[in-house]
């Protein structure tokens, strides 16, 4: 993968992530009223948990491990079926995915 295609897939992480600390901290605010918790500790969870799935799911981009790997098809799956500008971030990744796993042939 070109470092052109890595700040791509850099900058599709982030945006996805600081969208999800967003849904993470409506849900502690909704949340709260429910659960004798507060709704702090719910979007402070709910935000440790959203960072370290999309930095797995990063990790199962660039690397070669196969949890990391899954890790990443299941981030794929949920932006697929969430919302629709996550389809777009999936499409790329996607071909980002495909790009660093085939086999480079070097010239005679």
């Amino acid at each position: 993968m070109t470092s052109k295609h890595l700040l791509i897939a850099k900058i599709l992480f982030i945006i996805s992530a600081l969208c999800g600390l967003v849904v993470s901290a409506a849900l502690g605010y909704i949340f709260s009223d429910s659960f004798s918790v507060n709704g702090i500790t719910i979007s402070l969870i709910g935000a440790a948990l959203v960072i370290a799935f999309h930095y797995c799911a990063y990790l199962g981009l660039i690397q070669q491990s196969f949890g990391m790997a899954i890790i990443f098809w299941i981030y794929i799956v949920l932006n697929l079926f969430s919302i629709p500008i996550g389809t777009i971030f999936s499409i790329t990744l996607i071909y980002f995915w495909n790009q660093q796993r085939k086999p480079h042939s070097s010239p005679i």
